[in-house]
């Protein structure tokens, strides 16, 4: 049952993301690993296309952005491979999605900035939500 209000046909679907203040003429890399499963990346797909440099070496996605962009990185081929209308809606028809979205965003102006300090993140352990 589905108690989160999300809609049903997206039921162990999840995200992660990460964003960057860039420069237009900056290139950042991006080294990706798959956590759960196999551990192993096939393929990884930037949509829209052209977003994003993207090569699978090792079973890990390497990615590189220029400049300001923003894009989804579809993993293995979770989101060409579901399906995402009505007919999600079906029972058999469900299935383990999960998304990278990257957010290579402009640098703020000085005046842009609020004045506070951003509270220190520390990395959490990894909780596998699905085998």
């Amino acid at each position: 049952m589905l108690t989160t209000g999300y809609f049903s046909s997206l039921e162990n679907w999840t995200t992660s993301w990460v964003s960057l203040e860039v420069r237009h003429d900056v290139t950042v890399e991006l080294e990706l690993t798959k956590l759960h499963g196999d551990g192993v990346i096939a393929t990884a797909v930037p949509h829209p296309a052209g977003r994003a440099a993207v090569s699978v070496q090792g079973g890990k996605a390497l990615v590189t952005v220029t400049g300001t962009r923003q894009f989804m990185l579809d993993i293995d081929g979770a989101l060409d491979s579901a399906p995402t209308g009505s007919s999600a809606l079906h029972p058999s028809r469900k299935r383990v999605v999960h998304t990278f979205s990257v957010f290579a965003n402009p640098l703020l102006t000085d005046a842009e900035r609020p004045n506070v300090s951003p509270p220190r993140l520390e990395p959490m352990p990894f909780l596998p939500a699905f085998d």
